[in-house]
């Protein structure tokens, strides 16, 4: 049992940055100074205008140029929004499900398979916690993504995002 009165807790506080510069433009489309509220001392609420909960610079060829996000900054925000979401505690699910997991392609586009444990040796063998999904289409792929439409062989058909990092190649 501690003896002192109190105990001391170190805690990063995020907070307006005013050099920054208010025009700069999110991967979510809005500016900087969206991300804050200007009635109660700028403090960082995330953007008044979407659930981009963290100020995330857009490169664009000009400052203040409205570009729609590419496929992949729209998935990469939604990965990190997903991440952000689940580490609350709540009932409401999202619309797919994010594999962190070493995976890997059989037939080409026709079946996966991932590991919850992240062992190899065991998807390449389908054995311990390794599943296996039907793939009914392919939704999106590029560099770091592939979403799915998946069919767990049970009866539920869900969208999947699996990390190009985590693919394992037979």
């Amino acid at each position: 049992m501690s003896t002192e009165p109190y105990i001391t807790k170190h805690v990063t506080l995020r907070m307006y940055n005013p050099e920054y510069g208010d025009s700069r433009i999110c991967i979510c489309g809005h500016t900087y100074e969206r991300h804050f509220d200007s009635y109660e001392d700028m403090e960082p609420i995330g953007c008044k205008y979407c659930n981009c909960f963290e100020f995330v610079e857009r490169l664009t060829p000009k400052d203040n140029e409205e570009v729609a996000l590419t496929k992949n900054e729209a998935l990469k925000l939604a990965v990190k929004m997903h991440r952000d979401f689940n580490a609350l505690d709540t009932d409401f699910t999202l619309e797919f499900e994010l594999c962190e997991h070493v995976w890997c392609r059989f037939g080409g586009h026709t079946s996966l398979v991932y590991n919850s444990d992240d062992n190899e040796e065991d998807m390449l063998d389908q054995v311990g916690n390794t599943y296996s999904l039907d793939i009914r289409r392919v939704a999106y792929e590029d560099d770091d993504f592939y979403k799915i439409y998946a069919d767990d062989g049970c009866g539920e058909k869900y969208y999947m995002i699996f990390l190009k990092e985590k693919e394992i190649f037979e």
